[in-house]
């Protein structure tokens, strides 16, 4: 039988599971056709319609019909809702908010009747089926690349017209290596200039201390040794390390920050209550690159593909669940009546 904690559901789908037995604190029973909904931070929107039975986190909630009025499939479209939502975070606790089903069970919604229960549902499933497509193709796509880059960026495959030897060297020979000025979180605007810290993208400010893209790892916190991209004219903060290359002449931009993303630097980790990243172990860190700049070139011309395909199929994917949103929004309020419709 199946356990699965409050981590292991996420947004219409099951993350992890594991064996019943190590659920130590799983109460919860279920079956196949139940909607399971995570209760912890209910902000997260985390459901799924169950098709399997098992046990889960007591922060899970089973929700089934009482009644034979009610189908369980139009159940799973109505916890998508915004109106459910928005009841959902009418929550107890501030640093660790849960939903609240003493008032989540008396707010009302309005239901058609079974018959067009079961064609409204259908009609939704089919976007879903859509989107599970899209989300599919999007992780072949990464395996794809993680693959790819693991070859073409280690040497372990070569590409044609190329046989210069390659050659070990430390980043810090590569390029600079530095904490930009940290801004504190009240200085965050709504617009200006993008922020980058620890996790991205996390703000605007309206100034930027960087001209030019950069490759960003992050050397403070739990996503310790991160690579990300900063985008052009932005402010990047302390938290994140900069390998900037701008003034190399040995090593390509592009190529650099997948070299980046290739690597473990949870090796150079320290801290025990503060995962951190200092300057010290980047700079001496070894990476083997290509002599020839045209190798490094025409390997991130390679990924960088992959990476159009996959911004392309995001893109895609976005475009499905805007549809599906409109959709809910028509058909779950009665706006628009489904009743001969054959599906």
């Amino acid at each position: 039988m199946f356990g699965i904690g409050a981590p292991g559901i996420g947004t219409g789908r099951i993350r992890a599971w594991s064996n019943s037995a190590e659920q130590r604190s799983a109460k919860n029973r279920f079956k196949s056709g139940d909607i399971l909904y995570g209760k912890l931070r209910p902000y997260l929107k985390k459901y799924h319609f169950a098709q399997f039975e098992g046990i889960c986190s007591t922060e899970i909630w089973v929700i089934n019909s009482k009644d034979e009025s009610v189908a369980n499939e139009y159940l799973f479209y109505l916890v998508q809702t915004e109106k459910f939502n928005n009841a959902a975070n009418v929550s107890s606790g501030t640093r660790m908010p849960r939903a609240d089903w003493s008032y989540l069970k008396n707010v009302e919604f309005d239901v058609p009747p079974l018959r067009e229960q079961n064609k409204i549902s259908r009609i939704l499933s089919l976007w879903d089926t859509a989107l599970n497509l899209k989300e599919e193709l999007i992780e072949k796509k990464h395996d794809q690349k993680k693959a790819l880059m693991q070859k073409l960026l280690t040497g372990e495959t070569r590409l044609p017209g190329f046989d210069e030897k390659w050659e070990e060297v430390r980043l810090g020979d590569l390029g600079e290596l530095y904490q930009p000025q940290t801004i504190s979180q009240r200085q965050l605007k709504n617009a200006g200039y993008p922020v980058f810290g620890a996790n991205g993208l996390i703000g605007y400010y309206d100034m930027y201390n960087h001209e030019n893209w950069q490759t960003l790892i992050t050397c403070r916190g739990s996503t310790c040794g991160t690579v990300n991209r900063s985008l052009p004219k932005s402010w990047i903060t302390g938290n994140a390390m900069v390998f900037n290359v701008d003034e190399s002449n040995h090593v390509d931009k592009e190529f650099a920050y997948y070299l980046c993303l290739n690597q473990d630097f949870s090796r150079i980790i320290s801290g025990s209550g503060q995962p951190q990243i200092t300057r010290a172990p980047l700079v001496n860190y070894r990476v083997t690159i290509p002599t020839n700049k045209e190798e490094q070139i025409r390997i991130r011309e390679i990924i960088a593909t992959i990476d159009k395909e996959m911004q392309l199929l995001t893109k895609e994917l976005e475009l499905v669940k805007r549809q599906k949103k409109g959709l809910m929004q028509l058909l779950l309020t009665g706006i628009v009546r489904v009743k001969e419709v054959v599906l």
